[in-house]
């Protein structure tokens, strides 16, 4: 049977109003490719760069950066840094990954099992965001919270004599010696867990008492490795270093590498990722190891610093690590 030549023409126009619809669906998937193969180069190129471009060819960096409401800080005690400091990797120390909403949770409820907490928590209006979420995290910190509002943010003290007697004694980012002294948009107890880590390291090295947690810091803000908005550079871990008469070398993640530079009697920093250390960007320092694991110092907690870390449980956290020797 013949079409008629209507029937004809609405054949041709569905036809070609099919095909128009094939043409826009097959533009669409490459479009959608073409994103995704831009997205894939972007995100390649980046690593290149960073891989390249960074100091000591440190290969990757943190995601938490520390707000900035900070004075001048500074130091005449060390010479300045190089005019051009890479910011592109840089030190940031772990502000926890609680939401205001949770923080409130758990604060409450720490509240009900703690005397202490439940005065803070009673008025914590009063208290940075950041030092609330930093106790909620770790209890330890209960002592350096509550003397916080009394606090005017200066140093009162140095190295003692007892840590003095130890070859590798433990720096605690948030001792009231120094904790309350401003670092970033913050303070030392809360945002300098990496100047705490060189100074216990410059200090089991070169016994230097004049090393300590804040004069690093204010080091790091004077000369230009602090960054506002951003965090410290990872070039502070090794040019602060040098300043100490100490050099600082990049190591690989090699269990067997690791004990042998230890053993030599050269600690090593760690960069650290989320996992039982932080769950942001943290700092840790090996300065041994036994039968039972490594031994750290971790510049946020006595209680970890106490316990032996093996070698599995590790190394899946460890971002960078540098090694520490007498030049």
């Amino acid at each position: 049977m013949k079409r008629s030549h209507t029937q004809n023409k609405s054949l041709i126009r569905k036809r070609k109003r099919r095909k128009r619809i094939l043409q826009r669906i097959r533009l669409t998937f490459q479009l959608i490719a073409t994103c995704i193969l831009f997205g894939i180069a972007l995100f390649l190129a980046k690593d290149l760069i960073r891989h390249y471009d960074t100091p000591s060819g440190s290969t990757s960096s943190s995601s938490l950066f520390a707000y900035d409401y900070t004075a001048d800080y500074h130091t005449d005690s060390l010479s300045a840094a190089p005019d051009a400091v890479s910011q592109d990797m840089v030190i940031v120390e772990a502000r926890g990954s609680l939401t205001s909403a949770e923080l409130e949770e758990k604060l409450a409820k720490l509240a009900l099992e703690n005397k202490e907490i439940a005065e803070i928590y009673a008025d914590k209006e009063l208290y940075p965001e950041e030092l609330l979420t930093a106790l909620a995290n770790n209890q330890e910190l209960i002592p350096f919270v509550k003397g916080y509002l009394s606090s005017d943010g200066t140093v009162k003290g140095g190295i003692s004599p007892e840590e003095e007697a130890q070859s590798f004694p433990l720096f605690l980012q948030w001792d009231q010696r120094w904790g309350y002294a401003p670092y970033g948009g913050s303070c030392i107890g809360t945002a300098g867990c990496g100047p705490t880590c060189l100074s216990m390291v410059i200090f089991a090295l070169t016994r230097d008492l004049s090393a300590t947690p804040d004069a690093l810091a204010a080091y790091s803000m004077s000369s230009g490795f602090y960054t506002k908005g951003a965090g410290t550079d990872w070039s502070f871990m090794t040019y602060a270093a040098s300043q100490y008469g100490l050099r600082a070398k990049e190591l690989g993640l090699d269990e067997d590498a690791m004990k042998q530079y230890l053993n030599q009697g050269h600690p090593i920093i760690c960069a650290m990722r989320a996992g039982d250390f932080t769950t942001g960007g943290h700092f840790i320092v090996l300065y041994g190891y036994d039968e039972n694991g490594f031994l750290v110092n971790d510049p946020n907690s006595v209680e970890r610093s106490s316990r032996h870390w093996d070698f599995d449980t590790l190394h899946y956290q460890i971002k960078n690590l540098w090694g520490y020797s007498l030049s």
